[in-house]
């Protein structure tokens, strides 16, 4: 069980340049936020001893999470000297009910003390009911109350079948192999205004998205001692495919994409223990990281009366470089220098909303591709026991990508 309440203040200034570079009008957003969270979580399961080689097990698993949060923020539109024009408050609140549900089969069998198989079949449901309320009013006398709400339910499932085989060797260790995981998301935003005292369906902001994401792998690697020299080496290919569905309304456009993209991930280190006291260890490896499905999903979501935030469907996955050079000392002391790469790098980045009603233009917060990051990177640990440490001290450079960025909502 955990349950916990937490609070949280948020401050913003946003400025308005003018043609001459000059501010022209100052947005104040200072935000207070409360949530109160409940979860628990549950897991069982037995193991059935076939034979001395061969063993079955079923592992059950489910947990429940619920968030009440609430929100309040006193907005201030001001000129270049801070002077006040208006004020909006914005209150509210945001509650969600957090489902899980799985099952894990899995089987190990030992072809001899050397080698062994062991297979995984994994389920997992995720059910996410969550639900939005906001009102807006401009402080002034006999100002209305603009009031809107809205009802966001998704389903995940999760498939994962996974299967390895290891072998030792005379000289070295063998283990190798193949994975496939499967993603379903069907994700549904209901948004609501409130008019003549009726609410009525907000088809310009509300959203279905569908989200199918399959990725299969497979790998290899080979690990050997002999010494003080200890190394290894691996090498994972990984195929990835997915298919969304943005289900358009009276108001929305239909629209959907897919992509296809594979690649080779290797690994190692080198390792050199010059005494009890003293090792030296080299590794490299290259990495895969993949965009969420609500970054992909072009739709805009909103985040209060002038901030929204919307996703990129053509955002490539990012590749990262490692290399890194590691220094031990008793196991108490971790000193290590890296450096790393990264391509087709991607990240939130802040632009205007030409489109918007404000004549000052609207913020949409935007996923896109902004190039390639080399970083160099030092990093020291002293013992797990005293458990202090320096760093992370990263130095680092980003090559930008020229992109035009698509209409939102567009894919």
């Amino acid at each position: 069980m955990r349950a916990s309440n937490e609070k949280q203040s948020l401050y913003t200034l946003r400025k308005y340049f003018n043609t001459n570079n000059e501010d022209s009008v100052l947005l104040e957003q200072p935000g207070f936020t409360k949530n109160s969270q409940l979860g628990n979580n549950l897991k069982t399961g037995l193991d059935y001893f076939v034979s001395k080689q061969t063993t079955l097990g079923l592992v059950f698993t489910g947990g429940i999470f619920e968030r009440n949060g609430k929100v309040f923020s006193a907005i201030q539109w001001m000129d270049p000297g801070y002077h006040v024009d208006s004020t909006i408050n914005t209150w509210g609140e945001n509650n969600i009910k957090f489902r899980r549900a799985g099952v894990n089969i899995n089987g190990k069998h030992k072809f001899s003390e050397n080698s062994e198989l062991v297979a995984d079949f994994d389920y997992v449901r995720f059910n996410i009911n969550g639900d939005q309320n906001y009102q807006t009013q401009l402080v002034t006398p006999g100002s209305e109350i603009a009031a809107t709400k809205g009802v966001i339910p998704s389903k995940l499932d999760i498939f994962t079948v996974k299967a390895d085989y290891s072998r030792r060797f005379k000289k070295f260790l063998l283990e190798t192999g193949l994975k496939t995981a499967i993603n379903k998301t069907d994700n549904l935003a209901d948004y609501y205004y409130f008019f003549n005292n009726n609410w009525l369906p907000d088809l310009s902001r509300s959203n279905h998205f569908l989200y199918n994401e399959k990725i299969s792998a497979a790998y290899a690697s080979v690990d050997a001692q002999k010494g003080k020299w200890h190394w290894q080496t691996g090498l994972r290919f990984e195929f990835t495919s997915y298919k969304a569905h943005q289900l358009g309304n009276a108001v929305v456009k239909d629209s959907a994409f897919n992509k296809n993209y594979g690649s080779f991930f290797p690994t190692g280190f080198l390792s050199y223990e010059a005494d009890s006291n003293n090792t030296i260890t080299f590794r490299l490896g290259r990495r895969i990281d993949r965009p969420q499905f609500q970054q992909l999903n072009p739709f805009i979501t909103t985040l209060n009366k002038y901030t929204f935030e919307a996703g990129n469907p053509y955002i490539k996955p990012q590749y990262t470089w490692n290399f890194s050079l590691v220094y031990t000392y008793k196991q108490m002391l971790t000193t290590e220098l890296s450096y790393n790469y990264l391509r087709d790098y991607f990240s939130q980045i802040f632009i205007i909303d030409s489109n918007s009603s404000n004549v000052n233009g609207n913020i949409i917060i935007y996923t896109r591709e902004c190039g390639v990051i080399q970083e160099f990177c030092y990093f020291r640990n002293f013992s797990k026991v005293i458990n202090q440490m320096v760093g992370p001290y990263c130095h680092g450079y980003i090559k930008p990508q020229d992109h035009q960025r698509p209409g939102v909502g567009a894919p």
